[in-house]
């Protein structure tokens, strides 16, 4: 065997790990594996479809815990979008005290004090409205970064099964046992596809929301 067929064999064997462990380790998505599959009792035109397939399945993998670390930051902005949204609520009591402190007052430069306070006062809910706004958008790109998460999850559960169909179809086989066991990957994987649809539909909701969420800040900044 050379360097290089031995570096490859290498590479397949692990990536042929790696998807055993995510498909059924820790209860994993799929209920159908192939598990005897070897890549040296194949074709090499059937082992080079598999290697792309198991190769596609952790690169999705990688991208899906990406998704779903970014929802770690969106929660944090939410957190701190809040917290300004209660420091602003604050401002605005102490502006409205002040100016029923000045309505009350009998002295000479009254009118000139109260239209200051409540001058004031409007800024305060200007502010308040701003970081209310701020908030909403920050909550919905929290409900985007999960529905992108969940779509990143589908996809790699896909990816998953499209692994383990061209193994099956790989392996190969005859009579109405092999004809049924192939048929129960392909409907996992077309099960697997219309979770993703679905998962593709909300994260498209997610991200309109989150548009018109951006769009209301604006206006709200604007004073429209």
């Amino acid at each position: 065997m050379t360097k290089s067929s031995f570096l490859r064999r290498s590479i397949t064997l692990g990536l042929a790990a790696i998807i055993a462990t995510f498909a059924l380790g820790c209860g994993g998505p799929l209920s159908h594996t192939v598990d005897d599959f070897s890549p040296a009792a194949v074709s090499a035109d059937d082992r080079a479809t598999v290697e792309a397939s198991e190769a596609a399945a952790v690169e999705a993998r990688e991208e899906a815990d990406q998704a779903k670390a970014r929802i770690a930051t969106a929660e944090d902005a939410v957190e701190s979008a809040a917290g300004e949204v209660e420091k602003k609520e604050g401002d605005l009591e102490i502006a409205e005290a002040a100016l029923e402190l000045e309505e009350a007052k009998a002295d000479a430069g009254r009118a000139e004090k109260v239209s200051a306070a409540e001058a004031k006062v409007a800024k305060a809910e200007k502010a308040l409205d701003v970081a209310t706004a701020a908030h909403e958008l920050a909550e919905s790109r929290l409900d985007l970064a999960e529905a992108q998460a969940e779509e990143a999850e589908k996809g790699w559960i896909v990816a998953l099964a499209k692994a383990e169909l061209d193994k099956a179809k790989a392996k190969g086989g005859k009579g109405p046992v092999h004809d049924e066991e192939l048929a129960a990957f392909e409907e996992q994987l077309a099960e697997a596809e219309a979770d993703l649809a679905a998962a593709k539909g909300e994260r498209a909701e997610a991200e309109q929301d989150t548009d018109q969420a951006s769009a209301d800040l604006t206006d709200t900044r604007k004073g429209s």
